[in-house]
Order: C-alpha cells, then sequence, then structure tokens
C-alpha cells in the first residue's frame, strides 16, 4: 500500500508492504533472513486510515545463500 503522510510543512510518501513480501523479495534476490526485529519508535496510524492500526517497522538482517 501507498499512502502520503502530512507532517504539516511536508508531506511524505510509505511504501508499506506485509512481511511476507519483503521476505519473497529477498529470497527471489539470493538472500535468507537471519534476523529480524521490530523498531517501535518507527510504529505510527495513518489518519486516514486509522481502522488499519498502528504499522510496525522492522530491521533485517540477511545474508547472500
Amino acid at each position: 500500500m501507498f499512502t502520503i503522510e502530512n507532517f504539516g510543512k511536508v508531506e511524505v510518501p510509505y511504501h508499506m508492504r506485509p512481511m511476507n513480501e519483503v521476505s519473497n523479495g529477498l529470497s527471489v534476490a539470493g538472500y535468507e533472513i537471519v534476523d529480524s526485529w521490530t523498531i517501535p519508535l518507527h510504529a505510527h496510524v495513518i489518519p486516514t486510515h486509522p481502522h488499519l492500526g498502528a504499522s510496525v517497522s522492522r530491521g533485517y538482517y540477511a545474508r547472500r545463500r
């Protein structure tokens, strides 16, 4: 999903992806996920889509197979 977040003076585009899309994309590129973690400070609710709840941002450590 793509969305625009309005921060008053600026608007920032976001591309939100399901976790399986990220892991599948890395796999197709020849990588395996070794570790992942959440980044709570990056979680936010999109005002125009509050029914989706807060986003979950993740970091990944991947290595080439």
